[in-house]
């Protein structure tokens, strides 16, 4: 195996010997394996590897040739190592090589034990900055784009959906801030809140699919409403009976189902890593106020005249956004302080939940 001394010298080479078999190497040597240096050349006299507890020194026509640039004081190291005629312990060795090492190198990704190399800190800050710009560009689409609908539209009695209907003034304003608010919650969730929550396991692990899925789905706005509930002649019946009422009615409806009751299945997987504890009250408050919010959304819709199902659909938005965002925050916040994505422990065991308080 060319394992442990090959890469604590950092160096390739080739230990060139002279004709010895076994039989005067000694009968009583332990068959330890391989050193590590690199493997013998296969010459068909017998020649074995290097054997772990044992090094044969300092014969006539040794000499180890690194077949890289190896640094001098390693080379200069063995040889003055090499000579006498005894025979060394590895252990000795290991321990004055690793003794001699250099930092290890900064700019290498950590690798965590029992586990594969972390994604980067800069890519998890990335995406979670792309997630906060994300719920900002969402809500503003919204929220400036019923500055001008005119006295007829009102924000408490119409729903965001009526800002891109055919007959809404600048509807191109709302659709792309909507289409762009979804792209980038998807590419946070997927890209970013995912592998850094990889480190929870199996527990609710299609929690973050769901989130993306969902905020993609948010922002689909074709095709498009007729007409909006504010225009002259325009009924909820005309909207549905409509491919884009229709299409509006069913994608909005489940993504915003998915939005309010995915935090109580999230909250498991985000409990199981001490850093995204502290999203407790927020979570825990999104739990209560977007079902709550969606409840009142589908019973409003439902009854004549749809009382005041503008001002509960903005109240749902703005909860969903919400804890979407505080999400992408923490992600930056983990990424600056831990470097990498977390994993379950990685702070000791008696950081782990109690399934009694944390995750309910």
């Amino acid at each position: 195996m060319v394992a442990r001394i090959g890469r604590d010298l950092d160096v390739t080479g080739v230990l060139q010997t002279p004709d010895l078999s076994r039989d005067q190497r000694g009968v009583n040597t332990p068959q330890c394996g391989n050193l590590g240096w690199s493997e013998l050349p296969s010459r068909g006299d017998g020649l074995e590897h290097l054997e772990r507890a044992c090094l044969p020194a300092a014969m006539p026509g040794c000499a180890f040739e690194p077949s890289n640039q190896a640094e001098q004081r390693y080379h200069h190291f063995l040889d003055v190592l090499l000579v006498g005629g005894h025979v060394c312990s590895v252990v000795s060795l290991i321990d004055t090589i690793k003794h001699m090492q250099d930092p290890p190198m900064t700019n290498q990704p950590a690798q965590r034990t029992g586990g594969p190399v972390e994604p980067a800190s800069g890519r998890l800050f990335i995406w979670g900055l792309v997630g906060v710009l994300a719920m900002v560009i969402f809500n503003a689409g919204w929220l400036i784009a019923e500055t001008w609908q005119g006295p007829s539209y009102s924000p408490i009695a119409d729903t965001i959906s009526d800002m891109q209907a055919q007959t809404a003034p600048h509807v191109w304003f709302p659709i792309a801030c909507f289409a762009l608010g979804a792209l980038g919650g998807f590419g946070f969730a997927m890209f970013g809140l995912r592998p850094a929550l990889a480190g929870a396991g199996k527990v609710a692990a299609k929690a973050p699919l769901l989130l993306a899925f969902s905020l993609l789905a948010l922002g689909n706005s074709f095709p498009l409403i007729p007409c909006r509930l504010s225009d002259a002649g325009c009924t909820a019946s005309v909207q549905l009976a409509s491919p884009g009422g229709l299409t509006d009615a069913i994608v909005a409806g489940i993504a915003f189902f998915i939005l309010a009751f995915l935090p109580y299945q999230l909250w498991h997987r985000l409990a199981l890593l001490p850093g995204w504890r502290q999203l407790k009250p927020v979570m825990f408050a999104a739990r209560v106020i977007c079902p709550l919010a969606w409840i009142m959304l589908a019973l409003s819709t439902n009854l004549p005249g749809m009382p005041a199902a503008g001002l509960v659909e903005r109240v749902l938005a703005a909860s969903c956004s919400l804890w979407v965002g505080a999400l992408a925050v923490t992600m930056i916040i983990q990424s600056r302080h831990t470097g990498s994505a977390e994993r379950p422990g990685a702070t000791g065991a008696t950081d782990r939940p109690k399934p009694s308080s944390d995750v309910d």
